[in-house]
């Protein structure tokens, strides 16, 4: 997205600028910390991460489509 966007983004720039991306990281590490000292079940949560990959899925796959299609947007770069 973010490259789709004209933005430079990733581990490997500074990160002062990448603050934010750097807190969703934390953020995902504390929760799944938090979810295993909860002790629930992993293949629990694995399959419901599946169920909603799969919903999410499509929209996103449509999404791309439509911007990689349209043509006069890449024109102009």
């Amino acid at each position: 997205m973010a490259g789709l966007l004209g933005k430079r983004t990733g581990f490997s720039d500074s990160p002062r600028p990448r603050a934010r991306l750097l807190w969703l990281c934390a953020v995902g590490t504390v929760g799944g910390m938090a979810l295993s000292l909860l002790s629930v079940n992993p293949i629990t949560l694995l399959v419901f991460v599946a169920v909603v990959n799969g919903v999410a899925a499509a929209p996103f796959i449509v999404v791309t489509m439509f911007v990689s299609s349209n043509r006069r947007s890449w024109a102009s770069t």
